[in-house]
């Protein structure tokens, strides 16, 4: 590539980018054609550690998390928006920073970490409401980490999801929680 002698610093950087993102993107420039190598058929599988569903991942939440558990989410109540501006239940109209809370009732399936006296859970969740596309995202099966809360004045306890946590039941989710999980794992 040719550059030219009185180019700009702003110049050479967007040069020096655009060629970067060509290689680093597995482009071939030649003959003034950009063709996509095969790199797909070649490339190695995924290591497990690398990902959100990865073995390491799950241990760090599982390490932070008070409890740990795979759950059938049933029903989600809107409680708290955080200003008024906010809203919880039509969530296409939301354009602000506002974030949304909501309790979400849970069975217990499987419990991987902690003490629970029941087959059911309520936790909170709290989430910036221009992520939320539906309530129905929450609902359904998952693994769900939380922190667990007490209030002095009443002392009861209350749980809360550790934030970006939960996943969906994908990618062999709940055999690596079995695995990773020191305590026996209890089923309803």
């Amino acid at each position: 590539m040719r550059v030219p002698s009185m180019t700009s610093p702003f110049t050479l950087f967007l040069i020096l980018f655009a060629t970067t993102t060509v290689v680093l993107n597995g482009c071939d420039s030649t003959q003034g054609q950009t063709q996509m190598r095969n790199s797909h058929l070649n490339r190695s599988p995924v290591p497990d550690n690398s990902d959100y569903y990865g073995k390491e991942m799950l241990r760090s939440d599982l390490r932070q998390a008070d409890i740990v558990a795979y759950v059938d989410s049933r029903e989600i109540i809107s409680v708290v928006p955080s200003d008024e501006k906010t809203d919880c239940t039509n969530f296409d109209s939301n354009t602000g920073p506002g974030y949304c809370g909501f309790v979400i009732k849970s069975e217990i399936k499987e419990l991987y970490k902690g003490k629970l006296s029941s087959d059911t859970i309520e936790y909170f969740e709290y989430r910036e409401a221009t992520a939320i596309k539906s309530k129905e995202h929450y609902l359904g099966p998952q693994i769900i980490f939380l922190e667990r809360f007490e209030n002095e004045k009443t002392k009861k306890t209350y749980y809360q999801v550790i934030e970006n946590s939960t996943r969906r039941i994908d990618n062999n989710v709940i055999s690596k929680m079995r695995e990773i999980s020191k305590y026996k794992v209890k089923s309803s």
